[in-house]
């Protein structure tokens, strides 16, 4: 039976099959363990290109809700496992986007400070500090906290970064471009404030994830320390 996305949306078709997918996949449709139809019988199914197949689950297998392997198709995995390629310049809002979840963000903290941080270049004025909490289907899943060189951003204000990406947000209304850096990844111990923040226990571990990022000229544009829920997050890598 043909079954129809919805092509005047806007959104793109490889987003809302992975969003019809994973919802399936939430809901039992396809538990634990079981084979999702082949990408001929999704094409047939969806009446779209094996492309658009292809890209949909590719976002499932980054999420973890599959896994592919060659002649033996997908295979629903355990669903509770979110993904993060941890040397991606995208967010974790961006990386998790598309596939099915309700991706929100609240904005706990937003300060200009007089001074900038040392990794900052010297044309920086200050420094613009942010921290928001992540939430995936309305379960707290990562506290991030940003630091941003003044004056690229200094009219941004929090209620732009509800539920919104921060670096589209910076592309979009400052011209920033997000181009290289360096990441860190370690385990900690949540704090008792970080564990109240996540849902968890005092001492649980977390996976904490830092950097900078630099725009187009070699300029650092952004300082971050994202501490995500070990029971809920994978930060992956890709050789």
């Amino acid at each position: 039976m043909l079954r129809s996305l919805d092509r005047t949306s806007g959104v793109p078709l490889h987003s809302q099959l992975a969003s019809v997918l994973s919802g399936d996949i939430r809901n039992g449709v396809y538990p634990t363990g079981s084979s999702l139809p082949s990408e001929a019988e999704l094409q047939e199914t969806f009446g779209i290109a094996r492309s658009v197949v292809r890209q949909a689950l590719a976002s499932l297998t980054a999420l973890g809700l599959i896994e592919r392997l060659k002649g033996s198709g997908s295979t629903v995995t355990s669903s509770t496992t979110y993904h993060r390629l941890a040397q991606s310049q995208m967010g974790l809002a961006a990386q998790l986007t598309g596939a099915g979840s309700t991706i929100t963000t609240a904005v706990v903290s937003f300060e200009h400070q007089p001074m900038p941080i040392s990794e900052f270049d010297a044309d920086a004025t200050g420094t613009l500090v942010l921290e928001r909490v992540r939430f995936v289907d309305g379960t707290p899943i990562a506290f991030i906290r940003t630091w941003l060189p003044l004056p690229l951003c200094d009219s941004l204000t929090a209620a732009e970064l509800i539920n919104a990406s921060l670096h589209e947000t910076m592309q979009r209304s400052f011209g920033a471009t997000f181009s290289g850096g360096t990441r860190h990844v370690r385990a900690t111990a949540a704090t008792e404030e970080l564990a109240s923040t996540l849902g968890i226990p005092p001492g649980a571990p977390v996976l904490l994830l830092e950097g900078v990022t630099v725009d187009n000229n070699g300029r650092v544009v952004e300082k971050f320390a994202t501490w995500h829920r070990a029971d809920l997050i994978s930060l992956d890598f890709s050789l």
